[in-house]
């Protein structure tokens, strides 16, 4: 069990699909084949990724060992019509450093705007996981921006901040 996880837990949480290839995983292949199942970090250790289970996923041994400490390539689809889109790994560690506040990502085509925001929302949740809004405001005619923004954590409130009761006599 590496990583605080089971190769097999994996594979069924993944249905057996390489997460960067997309290919199919075969959990009867040789360990030492290049086909063989391995434990991936989305975000790579060296990135300061950890190994949580929400940033392990399932990879051939090729396909983990090519992407070496690469960060996930996140390219906007040609047909969105995305205007200078904001590199989304660094909108991404921003707004996990700043929860709850809206990042812009890209000013898209207004036709392409909600298809724009669904894929942003997609490829952010695929890799990272869920705790993610996507904001789609219109800018003029004919573009909108697509903003992101990580889920505002609860934290406890301080005690100065509590409501004081009475105390009974």
């Amino acid at each position: 069990m590496g990583y605080g996880v089971r190769l097999d837990d994996l594979g069924d949480r993944d249905g057996w699909t390489c997460w960067v290839c997309h290919g199919e995983v075969d959990a009867a292949c040789p360990a030492r084949s290049p086909h063989a199942a391995s434990v991936d970090h989305v975000i790579p250790r060296a990135r300061g990724g950890t190994n949580d289970p929400a940033n392990l996923r399932l990879a051939h041994r090729r396909c983990n060992g090519q992407r070496g400490s690469r960060l996930p390539e996140l390219d906007w689809p040609d047909e969105l019509g995305v205007h200078e889109p904001a590199p989304l790994w660094g909108v991404l560690q921003r707004t996990m450093r700043r929860r709850g506040d809206w990042e812009v990502v890209a000013a898209v085509a207004a036709h392409s705007a909600d298809r724009a925001e669904q894929w942003l929302a997609t490829a952010v949740t695929s890799i990272v996981g869920p705790g993610w809004e996507t904001r789609c405001q219109p800018l003029g005619s004919s573009l909108a921006t697509l903003a992101l923004r990580a889920e505002p954590a609860s934290r406890p409130t301080p005690a100065h901040e509590q409501r004081r009761r009475p105390r009974k006599h």
